[in-house]
């Protein structure tokens, strides 16, 4: 009996209503199976599961119905991240390991998001670093006035220190069918000690280990200490920073006397200004704005300098480059960023270039850029006639004329062929008479045609 199994049925699972046998129905291996394959179309163990996907699909719900399953032996690699650190990943076969995975997680998902922490934003559906990068934003502006202190924390190597034993624990008193606690330790267990990174389920299962943490600082400090967290990265916001400072203390006990794991110990408690940022999911927060992460921009910048040099050797690199400018777009324009895209693109602002323009129409005449009504509509109303345009061509016709008025304080125009208003107008651009004032009149002639004219 190992350490896992200790006193493991003496726990009494929240949900009861989630069963092995909804794992290994078949119409959630498919739906498992299509998600599992999603951008691995051409990978060697998808090819290889497609030679007979009728049967290996029989086959994995054999093997989970008779709980003859484990875990195949993983593949460790040694990758370097974006972030810069070096990460050691578990890999696993995709027959049967990643479609069993997915079939889990489609049978227990639900019900592990409604579990999640309200201000916990990896690895949950719907959220992520955006959502958290609002929600930051969103608290510091709404309490600009206040004096805002902050502390951020994370443990070190989090997935690899994660105790085994704690972990399927907090699991199984979520979830009470011995089907899914064997199929979750099998999850928990698929490397020797703490959890593999790379896993499908590892991440939502991690990121629910800490729930309890989250919940209990909630309790104990209420508003006073505003928490959020992506995975084990935790950020403190505040206005006290005696409070900070003992909710930084809870969740050191916490974590050395119940997870048994330790937590870097650079933590400090700061003023946020606009000289010392938050450094949180790729983003630096300052009291007023926010800027993406130095590194990140850094990176940009190299990465654009190795595409200048490339071309310059004759290599077509715009593809690529439009790639990666739409890649940090995305980041820029979620911070106050625009004016760095601007630059390392080249890219100039209308406004800056002091360039007016005025809209000419087919025949070169200035088009006056307001709204158009009829002449009916003016019937009986002032209006003040400001400039006109002759033989202009519409869809009606050549040689019309369009007047620009004011009518009520707004800026319209009419288009009119009446030889009586074209002469009237005329003459009074010989006399220079614009602008003027007049009522618009109507009047009935034979052949029950209409005379416009101004009075």
């Amino acid at each position: 009996m190992t350490e896992l199994d200790v006193d493991i049925k003496a726990i009494r699972g929240k949900h009861r209503d989630v069963k092995l046998s909804q794992v290994y129905d078949m119409d959630n291996l498919i739906r498992a199976d299509k998600e599992a394959r999603r951008g691995k179309g051409n990978k060697y163990g998808v090819r290889k599961f497609d030679k007979d996907r009728t049967g290996n699909l029989l086959k994995i719900q054999t093997m989970l119905r008779e709980r003859t399953y484990h875990t195949s032996t993983p593949k460790i690699e040694m990758r370097y991240c974006p972030c810069g650190k070096v990460r050691k990943l578990t890999k696993l076969p995709y027959d049967p390991d990643h479609i069993i995975h997915h079939a889990l997680m489609q049978v227990i998902g639900p019900s592990m998001n409604a579990s999640y922490y309200a201000n916990s934003y990896a690895s949950i559906k719907g959220r992520g670093t955006e959502m958290a990068r609002r929600r930051v934003r969103r608290w510091i502006d709404r309490h600009r006035n206040a004096d805002i202190v902050f502390a951020k924390l994370d443990f070190t190597k989090f997935y690899q220190n994660i105790k085994q034993e704690k972990i399927y624990s907090a699991l199984c008193e979520m979830y009470h069918d011995d089907g899914i606690r064997w199929l979750l330790k099998e999850v928990v267990t698929a490397i020797g000690e703490g959890l593999g990174i790379g896993l499908y389920p590892i991440q939502p299962i991690a990121n629910f280990y800490l729930n309890r943490l989250d919940r209990m600082i909630g309790l104990r400090f209420g508003k006073a200490v505003f928490l959020v967290r992506y995975c084990d990265d935790i950020v403190l916001l505040g206005f006290d920073t005696k409070t900070i400072w003992d909710a930084v203390s809870m969740i050191r006990d916490y974590a050395k006397d119940i997870l048994r794991q330790p937590l870097h110990t650079n933590v400090n408690v700061e003023h946020l200004t606009n000289d010392v940022p938050l450094d949180f999911v790729g983003y630096q927060f300052f009291k007023d704005y926010t800027l993406i992460r130095k590194k990140m921009k850094l990176r940009m910048k190299r990465k654009l300098r190795n595409f200048d040099k490339k071309e310059s050797e004759g290599k077509d690199m715009t593809a690529k480059r439009r790639m990666t400018l739409c890649s940090y777009k995305g980041w820029l324009m979620h911070s106050n960023g625009i004016t760095l895209f601007r630059k390392v693109t080249g890219m100039n602002k209308f406004s800056d270039l002091n360039i007016s323009s005025q809209a000419k129409g087919k025949n070169g005449e200035i088009y006056y850029e307001v709204p158009v009504v009829s002449c009916g509509f003016l019937v009986g109303r002032k209006i003040i006639v400001k400039d006109f345009q002759t033989n202009v061509t519409t869809r009606n016709g050549d040689g019309r004329y369009v007047v620009l008025i004011e009518e009520g304080g707004n800026e319209c125009k009419f288009l009119t062929n009446n030889p009586r208003l074209k002469d009237v107008l005329n003459q009074c651009r010989e006399l220079k008479a614009f602008p003027f004032e007049a009522t618009f009149k109507s009047r009935a002639l034979n052949g029950n045609k209409v005379d416009y004219y101004f009075e």
